[in-house]
């Protein structure tokens, strides 16, 4: 199926020659203006006294982010990873949500885009169990070199490959972990779109007997299903980083 692209690439495609994945990068883009706008915008009108609205749901929100988190992490895990977690989340919610402005596509939609949010949160799994257990006793954690304290000096060289062996077998695991998560978060925003876009088309056919769009239905779901998928993979991520940070 030839891949769908947003209006602003397309406007921008008869004044420039951009490449196919420039239409991912400038959704992207625009979800990082767009959550910059929305928090500078909420900045200037905190008060202590008197919250706005939209203070007291943001204040809501945070509240109940840290609670998620302290309930699965150390306190002082905790409040280190807390700003990482609810950043993920917010950022992963913002790109599944820019369809339903119209002319807007999902950078969700696209593998590399999902892929990426993997890695960066293999990296800070990786980085979170260094920081707890030390790099030198992290590197004997992935290594199982528990298995190999007690053999004979002479048997070193294979006991070190072995510790090698087993390492890569852990971080291949550990890959595999947010590497699942990526591809279902691209296969639920990618098949929610497509339907979508599928009554999109039909709309004009069954206007004339509903008084309301026929993909609006459709929209409300996909707004749903966008929610939950930037939940799941976020409560996944903290899991992992649980895990990582687990003292034995």
């Amino acid at each position: 199926m030839e891949k769908e692209h947003s209006l602003i690439y397309i406007l921008l495609s008869k004044y420039f020659h951009l490449p196919s994945w420039a239409d991912t990068a400038i959704m992207a883009g625009l979800a990082i203006l767009l959550l910059s706008f929305i928090v500078a915008f909420a900045s200037r009108r905190f008060s202590i006294l008197s919250p706005s609205r939209l203070q007291s749901g943001i204040e809501l929100g945070v509240s109940a982010l840290e609670n998620f988190v302290r309930e699965n992490l150390r306190k002082e895990d905790a409040d280190f990873f807390t700003p990482f977690i609810g950043s993920l989340f917010i950022y992963i919610l913002i790109l599944n949500l820019l369809s339903v402005i119209p002319g807007f596509i999902p950078p969700t939609m696209d593998l590399n885009v999902t892929i990426a949010l993997a890695l960066v949160t293999f990296v800070v799994v990786q980085y979170s169990g260094a920081r707890r257990k030390g790099i030198l006793g992290y590197i004997k954690h992935i290594s199982e070199w528990e298995l190999f304290a007690h053999t004979p000096i002479y048997l070193l060289p294979f006991c070190l490959l072995g510790a090698l062996f087993f390492g890569i077998i852990h971080l291949i695991g550990e890959l595999a972990k947010p590497f699942s998560l990526a591809v279902r978060l691209f296969a639920n925003m990618y098949g929610e779109e497509t339907m979508v876009l599928s009554f999109v088309a039909l709309s004009p056919v069954f206007f004339r007997f509903f008084a309301i769009p026929f993909q609006f239905p459709f929209v409300l779901f996909h707004m749903f299903i966008g929610f939950l998928q930037a939940y799941i993979f976020t409560v996944l991520a903290t899991i992992y980083i649980s895990i990582a940070t687990k003292e034995e």
